[in-house]
């Protein structure tokens, strides 16, 4: 699992957005963010937060009365996202990748009361850029947003290629089946897209979400691989669906 840097101080959020708007208008495509120091952690990243005083942490289990471990994050329900199971990956994390079939199949047979969602998590490792393009094709390109979450594994698991450049967005756009460009989509849409990605970061923040992958259920309990024992990927599978089935009154 990938403990990521989410976008948390609203003015940074709007220095980065911009950042990430010009370089688009001029055609650019460099690394909007500097390199990140990670620490050599097994299948985590661990970095220092935009704003000063905040840090990164692990989600926290709450624990019962008798101290009994729940197997998942409880918080306020967030109301927009009742009757909701959403997913946050990143293109950057194996876990992602390898439970991304598991998330396709878990959309295709939820119970009809509930809606299912994608959205990546915005962080400084996948950058701006690549959280808004990701809104653009859910907005514009729906159809082709397994492919384009798919080509986005393989481009920056598989070629190690940066979720921060242009051209390899507009490459994995391409390879998406997408015909039109993907960076010029976001700089036509920009006020769109931007509020888009501001409440994503809200949401992210009211169901404190850090990690990918991450289910979240009824705006109200969250679940990482890492609840489970070696994140095993059964285990992980029964996590969720006890999780869903307990959110339905089941």
């Amino acid at each position: 699992m990938l403990k990521q840097n989410i976008f948390t101080n609203f003015e940074s959020k709007r220095n980065l957005l911009q950042k990430a708007l010009t370089l688009i208008a001029s055609g650019s495509t460099v690394q909007i963010f500097g390199a990140q120091a990670y620490p050599p952690r097994s299948q985590s990243i661990v970095a220092t937060e935009l704003t000063s005083g905040v840090t990164s942490v692990p989600p926290p289990q709450l624990t019962t009365q008798n101290q009994q471990i729940r197997p998942y994050l409880q918080v306020t329900t967030v109301a927009s996202e009742e009757n909701t199971v959403r997913v946050f990956f990143s293109p950057n994390c194996p876990y992602s990748a390898s439970y991304f079939d598991f998330f396709v199949n878990l959309s295709k047979t939820l119970p009809k009361e509930l809606r299912f969602e994608l959205s990546a998590l915005p962080n400084t490792k996948d950058s701006a850029a690549y959280a808004l393009s990701y809104l653009a094709v859910r907005r514009y390109f729906p159809t082709h947003l397994k492919q384009f979450v798919q080509a986005s594994f393989v481009a920056c698991q598989t070629q190690g290629l940066s979720s921060k450049n242009w051209g390899v967005i507009q490459k994995i756009a391409t390879s998406s089946h997408i015909s039109v460009s993907l960076p010029s989509t976001v700089l036509k849409n920009k006020n769109i897209l931007t509020e888009d990605l501001t409440d994503l970061i809200d949401l992210c923040k009211a169901l404190k979400v850090t990690n990918t992958p991450c289910v979240s259920v009824d705006g109200t309990y969250s679940v990482t691989p890492e609840f489970v024992p070696g994140a095993d990927p059964t285990m992980f599978n029964q996590l969720v669906n006890s999780i869903i089935s307990m959110s339905l009154g089941a």
